[in-house]
């Protein structure tokens, strides 16, 4: 009896230890997932284009393969409407949103003519103002604009008359934000950590509340952009960010990340997907870190090794998909029909539409696109007019004449094409 009693002791007390250890297991198990499920859930895609540039040779495009017809559109200069530097540009019920956020720090609407129709915003401190405007977008739903305030981390709402309609303000004290998109009532930003002792890698994407409270958010940087310092880097380029407007929603791409995600009511997903041997590894972008602690010394680092290190200046309307990457000191075009869904790579274009002979011309800094229109800035007049000079064109002499007209303290010169 006594040794049945021992043996039935040492059973349930070996029965306590496994369901012991095995709840154990259970409950690191579920700290674990929780941990991973931290950030909202990015889903996949089982229709994903992948790119693979090692394979893509290389071409050189012709307007006349994608475009129906160009046309050069002045912006009128007045006193009112004086542009520095063209940042964004935004189309909506044909008028151009044009984004100046170094010199004026304004908005100024155009119509598809060039005509100058008004200036949104001023800098100051009041209601309505701003300190330093880095980013927009236009809320189509309710006809609004939604302008970032990277200075003082609020976003402004405007009508399209360009009445204040009250503000945002967002939480900044680990989080900053440089770029903002509306689409279907929700807003996104762009989520910067700002550097602190013992803290996690942070998050690169967000969503908000009305309240500027952050409800939703998604991409551990230490995996998406493997581990740049985004906190103490946060550069961008010309005319572009890491967030797009596009027909089917919100596109949203950030630097050495090799995939452009797509945002609309069903979630986030990947969409388009960038394969090559020549990218940056987590553990090279640490390595040149250590050496390159600054801005301008890093991207010059980047610059000087083969790998593609930004996906920038995404453009979409119902015909064609188009961005560039940059790789070492080069930057390349992708188009995309959206008829074959066969990607065409660019180094630079002949603008065969306007001149008659095999004009080489660099591609435009495109902005926007809508319907059938994509929306462009001619990056070098003096250059442009100096090959409207030389070269035989298709323009009429009237219009020749006023593109030639245009002095270099007039504001910028915008080309809208027209897709097939």
């Amino acid at each position: 009896m006594i040794i049945m009693k021992i043996v039935t002791i040492v059973i349930s007390l070996l029965t306590l230890l496994i369901v012991s250890c095995t709840n154990s297991d259970k409950a690191k198990n579920k700290l674990a997932k929780n941990k991973l499920n931290e950030y909202s859930i990015v889903l996949q895609n089982k229709n994903l284009l992948i790119i693979d540039l090692d394979t893509l040779k290389k071409s050189i495009g012709k307007y006349s393969s994608f475009y129906s017809s160009v046309r050069y559109v002045p912006l009128e200069t007045t006193k009112e409407s004086l542009i520095g530097k063209i940042e964004h540009i935004e189309l909506f019920n044909d008028t151009l949103l044009v984004f100046d956020s170094n010199s004026a720090k304004a908005i100024f609407e155009f119509d598809l003519s060039g005509k100058f129709i008004r200036k949104i915003g001023k800098v100051g401190r009041g209601p309505g103002e701003w300190a330093q405007p880095v980013s927009f977008s236009v809320d189509r739903g309710k006809s609004q604009l939604l302008i970032l305030d990277g200075a003082l981390q609020k976003i402004l709402k405007y009508s399209m008359s360009g009445k204040f309609l009250g503000q945002i303000s967002l939480s900044y004290k680990e989080i900053r934000s440089h770029c903002v998109e509306c689409y279907n009532g929700q807003i996104f930003l762009d989520a910067r950590k700002v550097p602190q002792k013992n803290s996690n890698s942070g998050y690169l994407l967000r969503e908000i509340d009305t309240d500027g409270r952050t409800i939703n958010s998604w991409f551990d940087a230490l995996y998406y952009n493997k581990g740049w310092d985004q906190g103490k880097n946060p550069w961008y380029f010309s005319g572009s960010g890491t967030l797009f407007s596009s027909p089917s929603g919100i596109k949203y791409a950030d630097l050495f990340m090799d995939t452009i995600y797509s945002i609309n009511a069903n979630g986030i997903r990947p969409f388009i997907a960038i394969k090559t041997k020549n990218q940056f590894t987590a553990e090279k972008i640490k390595e040149m870190l250590v050496s390159n602690p600054n801005m301008n010394s890093f991207l010059n680092a980047a610059r000087n090794e083969n790998g593609i290190y930004a996906i920038r200046s995404y453009i979409e309307n119902d015909d064609i998909i188009r961005f560039i990457f940059s790789q070492g000191r080069n930057d390349s075009e992708i188009i995309i029909s959206k008829k074959d869904t066969i990607p065409v790579r660019l180094n630079h274009f002949m603008n065969d539409i306007i001149f008659r002979t095999e004009h080489d011309m660099y591609y435009p800094d495109f902005f926007c696109a809508e319907n059938k229109l994509i929306v462009g800035l001619v990056p070098n007049l003096k250059n442009f007019q100096e090959c409207l000079k030389k070269e035989p064109t298709n323009l009429k002499y009237e219009e020749k004449m006023r593109l030639l007209s245009i002095q270099p303290t007039d504001n910028p010169v915008l080309i809208i094409l027209h897709t097939k």
